[in-house]
């Protein structure tokens, strides 16, 4: 039997690529700008942490690559920082606007990341409210009700 030791604290945040000097360098970065979105009908009326909005993102064959070679690349670094004796790891996952691609990728590796042990999650979604701003002013569209 493993002796006990504490949980990592994995804080996952989220944000727009305009937004990134919030965060220190050395936070690793996950892009999702290069990641197609799904049809407007879903980014019209949903964000990412729509489970709805997800299953469109998450058909297409490079969002789930990337979630893979993401998961692959966190794992990897949670069991670099408890090798190392240390406690935290802070990461940050951006796209364009920090509404649709980077939240739903985010949604999805803390998923994962609490069936780990011992480690526990904490999501941030920086952009999520001010990048709905942006977004009518990008495509000037009119937004359904938002889930």
């Amino acid at each position: 039997m493993e002796p006990w030791s504490p949980p990592i604290n994995l804080t996952i945040f989220t944000c727009g690529k305009d937004n990134l000097d919030y965060f220190p360098d050395w936070y690793p970065r996950f892009d999702c700008t290069h990641l197609r979105p799904p049809p407007a009908e879903f980014c019209d009326c949903m964000d990412g942490t729509s489970e709805q909005f997800r299953e469109a993102f998450f058909s297409d064959r490079r969002a789930r690559d990337a979630l893979v070679s993401y998961e692959a690349d966190l794992r990897d670094r949670l069991r670099k920082v408890r090798d190392k004796g240390g406690e935290m790891l802070k990461v940050v996952v951006y796209c364009q606007l920090g509404v649709h691609r980077s939240v739903s990728m985010a949604e999805m590796l803390a998923k994962k990341a609490r069936k780990w042990r011992p480690v526990k999650v904490c999501l941030e979604h920086r952009d999520l409210e001010t990048g709905w701003e942006e977004y009518r002013k990008c495509y000037g569209r009119s937004l359904g009700s938002r889930r």
